[in-house]
């Protein structure tokens, strides 16, 4: 993967998609810088978050959350896996 981080943003959340490879201290760091140049873009806002593309080790999630709250002014309203269409299920996460 050609860039460690991508964000895709839908109307109640973001996707976080992560590289496989990548050692976590380094993708944290990249997870970290990639919201902070993407904190105009999404401003003060509420989101339902996801992570994709990697298999994340128990605390690993806890961290790359904190890692977005420090680095933008996101409010991480749950975390959602992916069971259901991303859009219909980051739309049903944020009514609840």
């Amino acid at each position: 993967m050609k860039d460690p981080v991508i964000l895709k943003s839908y109307p109640d959340g973001i996707a976080v998609r992560l590289d496989d490879r990548m050692e976590f201290p380094f993708l944290l760091r990249a997870v970290a810088e990639k919201f902070r140049e993407s904190s105009r873009f999404f401003g003060e806002s509420e989101a339902v978050i996801c992570f994709e593309g990697r298999c994340l080790q128990p605390g690993q999630e806890d961290l790359l959350v904190e890692a977005i709250r420090e680095n933008s002014r996101i409010r991480i309203l749950c975390i959602i896996g992916k069971d259901r269409t991303k859009e219909e299920t980051f739309r049903q996460a944020g009514q609840e």
